[in-house]
């Protein structure tokens, strides 16, 4: 698959992240936009842009649960200091978009109700997937009518990529159950089930290249990742470290 290199970065700088925001580090431009869920939830994405051109694929990154898209300030520093690192490989800087997901950050507003993730129930956790799905749709549209947005319509004009961290491992692959046409998907600490989100059969019906980076330590998603890493077959890649998380 002509990106697993890329994924495979993504898997490195991943053990070395401290999932943290951080403060007094330029981040470049940032895009900040809205979409309308089919509930009326207010989904916020804050989009890095490539000045690669059109065709470099999207990284679109879901944070773990009780995290905002500042946790993933880090990870995008150190890609963007890795492709510099390496610019006479031919490397190029992907887009990047990063969520806020339902119930965290800015996407709480739905309607006159704001809904939390501290006690969001399984039914809305289980609409995470299908937020994902409906962005995805939208990047679409715009390929099609590209004045309507610019940069929606240059970033999903590539290949995409899923890079979700725990309860966010999880909705990246159960999205492609909604959205079948993704590249491939990195999952940081997936478990079998976080709030109703239980990727296994997601696992073993994905056809695109997995994944997975689990910590030793982590007991539970060890096993979990264990558990998916079987049910994907040869389409999955299994990473291991030392950490705890």
């Amino acid at each position: 698959m002509k990106h697993r290199y890329l994924m495979v970065l993504i898997a490195t700088l991943l053990c070395l992240l401290t999932v943290s925001e951080i403060t007094g580090q330029h981040l470049g431009q940032v895009h900040e936009r809205m979409f309308l869920m089919r509930d009326s939830l207010q989904m916020y994405a804050w989009i890095h842009e490539s000045p690669a051109g059109d065709e470099v694929p999207l990284i679109i990154c879901l944070p773990q649960r009780g995290t905002t898209h500042r946790s993933f300030d880090r990870f995008y520093i150190d890609l963007v200091g890795y492709v510099r690192r390496h610019a006479d490989d031919s490397l190029l800087l992907p887009h990047v978009m990063v969520l806020d997901l339902r119930g965290h950050g800015k996407s709480v507003h739905k309607d006159d109700s704001v809904v939390n993730y501290a006690t969001m129930g399984e039914d809305e956790y289980r609409k995470i997937p299908l937020d994902v799905a409906g962005i995805l749709e939208e990047l679409d549209s715009f390929q099609e009518a590209p004045k309507r947005d610019q940069l929606l319509s240059k970033i999903g004009a590539g290949d995409k990529i899923l890079l979700g961290a725990s309860i966010g491992a999880n909705s990246a692959l159960l999205t492609t159950q909604h959205y079948p046409d993704i590249a491939g998907v990195v999952m940081l600490s997936p478990g079998e089930d976080y709030f109703g989100l239980t990727p296994l059969d997601a696992a073993s019906e994905y056809d695109g290249r997995m994944l997975i980076v689990t910590a030793r330590k982590d007991a539970y998603s060890h096993a979990s990742s264990l558990k998916l890493a079987k049910a994907a077959g040869d389409n999955c890649e299994l990473v291991k470290w030392g950490g705890d998380a």
